[in-house]
């Protein structure tokens, strides 16, 4: 049987689409989302999700229609995904990743049905393709649909790192558990192999005294980054902060300040002759002028740094003994000894997961170790404090 193309705008996916736009004509009146009930707004928000993947699903297979023509070798264009950016958007990379998720969803009906549906998001319904993918070929397409039905019922209610999590041991449903577990080890070690391979880091000049960039990173990099930058960024820390209020800055302000002073606070040996203490500085200005806070220096990069700033540079590499913040207080001195020791801390972690707040069940995001420094029988004791209470330890 021979099928032909209907004239344009003539086939039914058109009557599909008009119908859609026709419903948003004009972009509607978006003032009627004022003034709404907080449990009517969530309830919009929710259905208009639902409307977006089924939108989506739309999308998806019409994305596949035209890599399947070829209209972008006949238009000229280097790919499908370049023809789709230059349409709509401008952006090739989320267009490549369409035209992946169209073909993935061709072998997936069951999770394209649901996309359809508005029973999965987008992002889900691409995280069960990308699973079914993966399941062995020769096993029965029973087996296949049991598996993809699994997933898209457990996209019910787990966030999308445990459906990750749930489709990495997706075959324990077709293998013994020695299997599953082979197979998901392999899973995640072809995942950070290939997270290696996207790494990337660029930065670029503002020539306003500020450099922005951007950078792709694997997951356990990422996460020890973060935890550093939390660290920096925790309440117990911010009265070091004694220029803009702590009000006054939005998270990602609190962020860049954290990186700020994990960037200054790299290790003076360790690195790569290339990085040495951070930075080579190479100073203008004489001794008096250091200490005096005036003049300027020069880094071996070619930026200008302010006399204040190089001397907390000194300070940390030795040279200086000391630097007073705004506050008077020793920026960097006496925290090993003011702190209770790591050794000493291990034991209390593991035995009670952190102190215990009356109304708590873990340590507070926050809290931090201190030593007891009243005669008695628990002087010395470490105590964690937080937001709403002291609490001593009893263990040593």
């Amino acid at each position: 049987m021979t099928v032909s193309a209907l004239p344009l705008g003539e086939h039914p996916a058109f009557a599909v689409l008009a119908a859609v736009e026709g419903a948003l004509a004009g972009g509607g009146d978006l003032s009627v989302y004022d003034g709404l009930s907080a449990e009517d707004a969530v309830t919009l928000a929710g259905r208009w999700s639902r409307v977006n993947s089924k939108v989506a699903a739309h999308a998806m297979a019409a994305t596949r229609s035209v890599d399947r023509s070829g209209a972008a070798r006949r238009a000229g264009a280097s790919s499908t995904g370049s023809l789709l950016a230059s349409q709509f958007g401008g952006d090739r990379n989320a267009a490549a990743r369409d035209v992946h998720l169209g073909w993935a969803l061709e072998k997936a009906t069951l999770t394209e049905h649901a996309l359809a549906d508005g029973r999965i998001s987008k992002e889900q319904a691409r995280l069960i393709a990308r699973a079914i993918a993966g399941l062995p070929d020769d096993i029965p397409a029973e087996t296949r649909q049991k598996c993809e039905r699994a997933l898209i019922e457990d996209a019910k209610t787990l966030t999308m790192r445990d459906l990750q999590y749930r489709a990495d041991r997706i075959s324990d449903m077709l293998k013994p558990v020695e299997e599953v577990d082979a197979d998901e080890g392999q899973k995640v070690e072809d995942r950070e192999r290939q997270a290696y391979e996207r790494s990337q880091l660029w930065l670029r000049d503002n020539r306003d005294g500020t450099w922005a960039g951007s950078f792709t990173l694997p997951e356990a990099q990422a996460g020890a980054l973060k935890s550093a930058l939390d660290g920096f960024s925790a309440p117990r820390r911010r009265h070091l902060d004694d220029g803009q209020a702590d009000t006054d800055l939005t998270y990602p302000q609190r962020q860049g300040r954290a990186f700020i002073a994990l960037i200054d606070h790299l290790p003076t040996d360790g690195l790569p002759d290339a990085g040495g203490s951070g930075m080579t500085v190479t100073l203008n200005l004489d001794l008096q002028q250091l200490i005096d806070g005036l003049g300027t220096a020069t880094t071996s990069t070619g930026q200008r740094m302010s006399a204040s700033q190089v001397r907390q540079h000194a300070c940390r590499v030795g040279i200086v003994p000391q630097v007073l913040g705004g506050q008077s207080l020793p920026l960097d001195l006496g925290r090993k000894q003011r702190l209770f020791t790591p050794p000493n801390a291990s034991p209390w972690r593991t035995g009670t997961r952190g102190a215990r707040c009356p109304t708590a069940t873990g340590r507070r995001p926050g809290a931090r170790r201190t030593t007891r420094g009243n005669p008695g029988p628990t002087a010395g004791a470490p105590i964690w404090r937080t937001g709403c209470c002291s609490v001593p330890s009893t263990t040593g």
